[in-house]
């Protein structure tokens, strides 16, 4: 009996080890530098605050005796970014996103736009991005990224401060150099994310 359970624990490990190698070598490795352009939405109306939270803007929001604002309207966060791949399932790289919104100055009396409120958020982050399983034309990951947030006011300088996103799915699908991926998350990028890359150079 001692024999037999030894013998099946010997097999078990060694199919175990040999299922990991199969595994591991039909992980399929993309060329080495990765350009991405991308375009992140929010299901909200929002100003972002620290780390991406949101604080409801809807409605009309009355100042002052003499105008009124109108709602906010959001535009989204389009990006760019460039991704080093190290191996199969860990990569690293940087990007940039530009995103805000805007309200519209009514005169109480006459109604007539005055003037447009313009909120421009740009932000720089540092990804890291870890792929569970990697295929040929398919692959499944996660991210997370930090860096920091400059907001502008017509044109000027507001304010700056820290910005991170988690990223807990993301899913890839094309061929060994061009690919679109769509993300959901919460943080800087928005909820959910959606866009194109091209990878080249060496494996």
């Amino acid at each position: 009996m001692k024999k037999f359970l030894f013998t099946a624990l010997l097999c078990l490990m060694v199919g175990t080890i040999a299922a990991q190698e199969v595994e591991s070598s039909s992980r399929f490795m993309r060329p080495r530098n990765e350009f991405s352009v991308s375009y992140g939405v929010s299901l909200f109306l929002y100003n972002q605050n620290h780390f991406g939270c949101i604080e409801p803007a809807w409605g009309s929001n009355w100042f002052g005796d003499d105008t009124h604002t109108g709602s906010v309207m959001y535009f989204g966060v389009p990006g760019i970014s460039y991704i080093y791949n190290h191996n199969t399932w860990f990569a690293q790289g940087a990007e940039f996103l530009m995103g805000g919104y805007y309200t519209n100055e009514y005169d109480n009396f006459t109604h007539e736009r005055l003037e447009v409120d313009r909120y421009i958020n740009y932000t720089f982050l540092y990804t890291a991005r870890f792929t569970y399983m990697s295929r040929e034309h398919c692959s499944l990951y996660g991210s997370a990224s930090l860096g920091f947030m400059l907001r502008t006011y017509a044109n000027e300088f507001d304010y700056g401060h820290v910005m991170g996103h988690l990223c807990p799915f993301g899913v890839s699908w094309g061929n060994a150099n061009i690919r679109g991926f769509a993300e959901i998350g919460i943080g800087g990028k928005g909820l959910f994310r959606a866009g194109l890359s091209y990878s080249f150079g060496n494996k």
